[in-house]
């Protein structure tokens, strides 16, 4: 009988990010990433590693809607400046010896790792493979990418935040004595929300606010007990910004926050029958169903 072979499944795991813009259309989310990519913006990530959108695709997505896919290119950016190490003599070359540094032309960068992602201009959602970068470090590059003079002289101050599980909430809301919520976010666009969500962004901008952070602590032996309105805004924190919470289990010292804790799917595909962009795509939609869902 013939061994049937199964095919060796690949597993990708994909965040998202949050991206905002004043004012809000899909053309200037659109606009944005196009000009980004054309002018070659970079942007760092930490250390010595840099990214830039690599590639860019229109194309349309579920319903005909339009959406945004490609390459995000993470590269070690070298500065030639910088002391150069002889590991056969275990000594630093010095000014003295500088034609014996390799000559690296500075358009070729070095240890490229290449990210799939696609962006979702309605929603202003981007989706990306985890693989080789977090969901942290995604969004300094993307915020330093905005930052170019060129993208903000044209489209201003640009927000990006991680999308976080809404279960970091119900993690904070259990610990049995909160003492210190901190809650910061971006001023939500307004397809965003709902109910008392939609009444809090009416209020903020009767006040002229793009961001708020709120602080409340606690000596109380009950510890902070979030009304209504404060967990409505821990939630439009979720996706536009970010919460900490500190508290006790008994005499256990617990410390919560959103950062640590990125909304993340999971999933196997084929790649003999399935790209990577194909399963990052039908991943994405269910992210993005899953995040709506939670407004």
């Amino acid at each position: 009988m013939q061994e049937v072979l199964m095919p060796r499944l690949k597993t990708l795991k994909v965040a998202a990010l949050n991206i905002t813009t004043q004012p809000h259309s899909s053309e200037n989310y659109i606009s944005l990433f196009k000009d980004s990519h054309k002018i070659k913006a970079t942007g760092k990530i930490r250390g010595s590693d840099w990214g830039i959108i690599g590639s860019l695709y229109e194309e349309e997505g579920h319903n005909n809607v339009p959406i945004l896919r490609g390459m995000v290119y993470r590269f070690l950016n070298i500065d030639p400046k910088a002391p150069w190490l002889d590991l056969e003599s275990n000594t630093p070359i010095d000014e003295e010896q500088l034609e014996i540094r390799p000559i690296v032309p500075d358009h070729l960068k070095p240890n490229l790792k290449m990210i799939s992602y696609v962006f979702y201009p309605k929603s202003h959602r981007f989706f990306f493979s985890r693989r080789h970068i977090s969901p942290g470090d995604m969004m300094k590059l993307m915020n330093d990418l905005f930052k170019d003079d060129t993208i903000a002289t044209k489209y201003g101050q640009v927000d990006v935040s991680v999308e976080s599980t809404s279960e970091a909430i119900e993690r904070i809301l259990a610990i049995p004595r909160l003492t210190r919520l901190h809650i910061m976010f971006n001023r939500p666009n307004d397809d965003d929300l709902g109910g008392l969500a939609a009444s809090l962004l009416q209020k903020i901008d009767n006040m002229n606010i793009r961001k708020l952070e709120q602080t409340a602590t606690s000596t109380h032996e009950a510890g902070i007990k979030p009304d209504d309105e404060t967990q409505a805004l821990m939630k439009l924190a979720l996706s536009n910004g970010r919460i900490e919470a500190k508290g006790y289990d008994a005499e256990q010292k617990v410390e919560i926050s959103t950062d640590l804790h990125p909304f993340i799917e999971q999933t196997l595909y084929n790649p003999e029958i399935q790209t990577e962009h194909s399963a990052l795509l039908e991943t994405s939609e269910f992210m993005l169903h899953k995040i709506k869902g939670n407004k």
